[in-house]
């Protein structure tokens, strides 16, 4: 029996899968491609793609390209400015494909690129998945933004984020949203109707061994791309930091690009890592301060695969809908007291390790079934 057709728009590549991102087109991939023959134009650079990663591309598309990211430039036809993603050898590769064949339907990955929407006939079936609302996550970090000429400058970006999305996310037939949080501003504020909630998730749930007779060590994974994640770290090394309590020795595992001038006696900057399961084997708390981004937050969900406890915020948990001992929330009245909080969770755990509680085990175990990838795609 013939597979359907099914071209797939996205806005970052399968690799390097150093990002949420690209993990998320990467399983995207090895979960559709079983059901649908893929044509796939990715942004990216091609010509760092190995031999091996060529032949999995292949083996799970019927074709694809990788474009490269357009060169910044004030006439961009996007509403913000100077995109990344006005790619004209993208839209170049989309019209060609679909003046070539017909499809039975489209995927479009990230609202960065929601305007390949109108590159397609009106009656494709095509779905846009929005890996994160980009007009709440530049709210929020407008919202955290102390320099007031900054804020100004932000506030005129939300308003053009917003206009693109506003424009072409309600064009699309079906939305899928990374959260049930995300999904009820697509439903109510923007008037999607067909919004599905399919969150970012794990291959597996496998605890890594517990370490034992070493000082504590809290971690961080993220890129120093991403905003949100300088933001995160920066909040570790001074505010989380500073309420450190004199008594603990300081061990602090960073991993993710960017971030080599923090690397010191006490703290481990790993870098780029190919396996985040090595890292979590390195740590005894996840500790991600996030007050921007939204939709699901993948290093969240691999850490509790993994069976390390997680302190976070709010904005970090939002989406998981896991209540667990393994998953610590601080709260405080106002932003001042917020890293006493994540201090006072971490020694909680420090204390008490869920790991040794095998109710609460289990019961993890339970709560992240539906995370996995292949329940994720089971009914797409």
């Amino acid at each position: 029996m013939s597979k359907s057709k099914m071209l797939l728009v996205s806005a970052i590549a399968p690799f390097p899968v150093t990002s949420g991102g690209a993990t998320r087109v990467f399983y995207t991939l090895k979960y559709l491609g079983a059901k649908f023959d893929i044509d796939l134009v990715a942004c990216g650079d091609e010509a760092q793609l190995t031999s091996g990663q060529r032949a999995w591309l292949s083996r799970h598309c019927h074709d694809w390209k990788i474009v490269p990211l357009a060169k910044r430039r004030l006439g961009s036809r996007l509403p913000y400015y100077l995109s990344p993603w006005d790619s004209r050898e993208l839209i170049g590769q989309v019209q060609a494909w679909v003046s070539a064949q017909t499809y039975d339907s489209a995927r479009i990955e990230f609202t960065q690129v929601a305007y390949v929407r109108d590159l397609l006939p009106r009656d494709l079936y095509t779905t846009l998945v929005v890996h994160d609302i980009n007009s709440v996550t530049f709210e929020r970090r407008r919202d955290e933004e102390k320099n007031w000429l900054k804020q100004l400058w932000q506030t005129e970006h939300l308003l053009r984020v917003q206009e693109m999305e506003k424009k072409f996310v309600p064009r699309c037939q079906s939305v899928v949203a990374m959260s049930a949080h995300d999904a009820k501003i697509l439903r109510t504020d923007w008037g999607v109707e067909h919004v599905f909630v399919q969150p970012n998730g794990i291959e597996t749930i496998d605890f890594v061994p517990p370490r034992k007779n070493k000082p504590l060590t809290i971690g961080y994974i993220g890129g120093a791309g991403h905003p949100p994640n300088v933001q995160a770290v920066d909040y570790i090394m001074h505010d989380v930091k500073k309420a450190w309590p004199k008594e603990w020795e300081w061990h602090f595992t960073l991993a993710g690009a960017g971030f080599a001038n923090l690397a010191t006696n006490d703290v481990n900057y790993l870098g780029a890592i190919e396996s985040t399961r090595d890292f979590y084997a390195q740590i005894d708390v996840l500790v991600a301060p996030l007050f921007a981004g939204s939709g699901t937050r993948l290093k969240i969900v691999e850490a509790l695969s993994c069976g390390v406890p997680v302190v976070t915020t709010s904005v970090g948990a939002e989406g998981l809908d896991i209540e667990s001992p393994f998953l610590r929330i601080a709260k405080a009245k106002s932003s001042e007291f917020l890293p006493n909080s994540m201090v006072d969770l971490i020694r909680y755990l420090r204390q008490n390790n869920p790991r040794d509680n095998k109710q609460a085990v289990v019961e993890l175990k339970q709560k992240l079934q539906p995370f996995l990838w292949r329940e994720i795609f089971k009914e797409v």
